[in-house]
C-alpha cells in the first residue's frame, strides 16, 4: 500500500509516531507491528551529502535526522524533553547552563558518546555552522567532569531560548574522533555518517537512494520499530511538487 502525503505531514506525523523517532507511541489498537522497511521518495532536491554540518536544506536534514541526535527534543505538545541530555539547569543569573549527559549512549561505530563529543559539537560545529545567531552571546563550553557540560554566555539567556537551542533541527552531537582535525565541511563522514540515532548508515548512491538499518544498540529500549529505511531521490522534483510517498513493506 502506498500513500501520498505532504512532506510536512509526513515529517511531523510519521517521524513523531516512534516508528522512526523517539517517543513510544500510543495506538488505539495496541502496539504497532515490528519490522519492515519504510521506503520514502523525497522531492526536495538531491542532497549534497547525507549530513551537512550547516544544515544544507531539507534534503540532507531529512536523512541525517534518522542518524544523528540532539541534546534535547521538543515534543508535539511543545514540552522540552532530554534526548542525549538527561536534564539541563540554568545558573541563578541565567548566564550559564549545566547539562547532564545521558550515559550508556554509543555511536554507530561502537565508541561511547562522551562529554568531549558534546563540547566539540557545540564549540566546533554549532558555533561555526549550525546554531548561527543563536550563539551570538556564547562565551564558551567546558566539561568539568565525565557527566557534565557547562555552556556559558556573556548575557542572561532565557530558559526557553536555551532549550530551543538544544533542540535545533541540525544541532546534532557528532563523534569528535571522526571530525576533529579535519575540514568539517568536506569530511568523507558526511556521506557515510556515524551518529547515535535509531538508524545506522548503510549506503548512499547519489541520484538514487540513501539506505539505513535499525541500530541494534540504540540507547532507548524497544526503538526503532522498523528494520530498514530507504530514501529514494526524485530525479525530476517538479514532477511531484511538495510531496513524498511512503511505503511500509513487510
Amino acid at each position: 500500500m502506498t500513500n501520498k502525503v505532504s512532506r510536512r505531514a509526513f515529517s511531523a506525523g510519521v517521524l513523531a509516531t516512534g516508528l522512526i523517532g523517539k517517543a513510544a507511541p500510543s495506538f488505539a489498537q495496541g502496539e504497532p507491528k515490528r519490522g519492515g522497511t519504510l521506503v520514502a521518495t523525497w522531492g526536495g532536491g538531491e542532497p549534497q551529502a547525507c549530513y551537512v554540518p550547516a544544515g544544507g536544506g531539507s534534503s540532507p536534514t531529512f536523512s541525517s535526522s534518522k542518524l544523528f541526535e540532539r541534546l534535547g527534543n521538543r515534543r508535539m505538545d511543545g514540552v522540552f524533553d532530554g534526548e542525549l541530555a538527561e536534564a539541563w539547569k540554568p545558573a541563578a543569573d541565567y548566564k550559564s547552563y549545566t547539562i547532564k549527559i545521558r550515559k550508556g549512549v554509543k555511536f554507530h561505530d561502537g565508541q561511547d558518546m562522551t562529554t568531549d563529543d558534546v563540547v566539540y559539537s557545540i564549540d566546533e560545529i554549532w558555533k561555526k555552522y549550525a546554531a548561527g545567531s543563536a550563539l551570538t552571546d556564547f562565551a564558551g563550553v567546558e566539561a568539568p567532569d565525565a557527566d557534565t557540560v557547562v555552556v556559558k554566555f556573556n548575557k542572561p539567556v532565557p530558559e526557553f531560548f536555551f532549550s530551543s537551542l538544544l533542540c535545533g533541527s541540525v544541532n546534532y552531537i557528532v563523534p569528535k574522533h571522526v571530525y576533529a582535525g579535519t575540514d568539517i565541511l568536506t569530511n568523507p563522514a558526511n556521506t557515510a555518517p556515524t551518529g547515535t540515532g535509531p538508524f545506522k548508515f548503510v549506503s548512499y548512491v547519489p541520484g538514487q537512494h540513501v539506505i539505513m538499518e535499525r541500530n541494534p544498540n540504540y540507547w532507548m529500549p524497544g526503538l526503532p520499530y522498523l528494520d530498514r529505511v530507504v530514501i529514494r531521490a526524485i530525479a525530476d522534483a517538479p514532477a511531484q511538487p511538495g510531496h513524498c510517498q511512503a511505503l511500509l513493506a513487510p
